[in-house]
């Protein structure tokens, strides 16, 4: 029998289907991107090649297992996959980031 796994977070149709509507979930604005989140933006504008841009796309294609396994070696990186995918607005806070920091 196949074993399962349970991370917490559900299958990435349940991150779609989630939303933040707390003000707790809202970022500062003011603060820089962080190193996850400029290699997000860096791969959604095709900016992100060799090991990190492969790395992302593993992440973007994983199942909840192994989504899990990618967590305990690249944990910032799956966490703002995680933010992307569910976060209403958290895509947005890093354009906006990227346009502050002149990154457009």
């Amino acid at each position: 029998m196949a074993e399962e796994y349970d991370d917490g977070y559900g299958s990435a149709l349940d991150f779609e289907r989630a939303g933040c509507d707390t003000e707790e979930d809202v970022e500062d604005p003011d603060e820089p991107l962080t190193p996850a989140e400029y290699e997000l933006w860096a791969c959604m504008y095709k900016r992100l090649g060799g090991f990190k841009g492969a790395l992302w796309m593993a992440i973007a294609h994983a199942d909840t297992h192994n989504l899990q396994r990618l967590h305990a070696g690249y944990p910032e990186q799956v966490e703002a996959y995680r933010r992307y995918i569910s976060e209403d607005g958290y895509w947005r806070g890093i354009q906006d980031k990227a346009d502050r920091e002149g990154l457009q």
